[in-house]
């Protein structure tokens, strides 16, 4: 339809985690990065069609995305990962509403020329830290905020 009308939008939710890795989150990261690299290439392959394509990366958002988990945990990461769990938890409290997601996919949707990228929430420094600091800067960042160097 979109290729036939010569236009069109197609938005992908991503996520921060699609282009920062998080500890215990691994298999979501990994996910999300192949939201991020799909986006790209379609991107490409659909503008000449006069479609554009757009990914939305929220950070933490206050939904009941973590209602569900595995209960199978190596013992080896049995304490890191309960750590891990805590300072996750109490981000997700403070986290903004879907609804500010909401409100950047409508401004997507009514936007001529939009953005291939849309960081969305308290991290949305991220996308652009991520450019500028050094990647082991960044990963001992990771390291001290989920204490994952702590003695268990």
């Amino acid at each position: 339809i979109m290729r036939e009308q010569g236009e069109g939008k197609i938005i992908n939710i991503s996520s921060i985690a699609g282009i920062l890795a998080v500890p215990y989150q691994g298999m979501y990261s990994a996910s999300k990065y192949a939201v991020e690299g799909y986006s790209e290439a379609l991107r490409h392959e659909v503008k000449a069609f006069g479609i554009r394509v757009s990914i939305v990366q929220p950070g933490d958002i206050n939904t009941t995305i973590d209602d569900v988990e595995s209960n199978k945990t190596i013992p080896a990461y049995a304490a890191p990962r309960a750590r891990a769990k805590i300072i996750h938890e109490d981000s997700m409290k403070n986290a903004p509403s879907p609804e500010i997601v909401a409100n950047v996919v409508a401004r997507i949707v009514k936007s001529r020329r939009p953005k291939l990228r849309y960081a969305v929430g308290k991290e949305s420094f991220v996308p652009i830290a991520k450019r500028f600091v050094p990647t082991g800067l960044g990963e001992m960042w990771v390291r001290r905020w989920f204490k994952l160097d702590a003695k268990s």
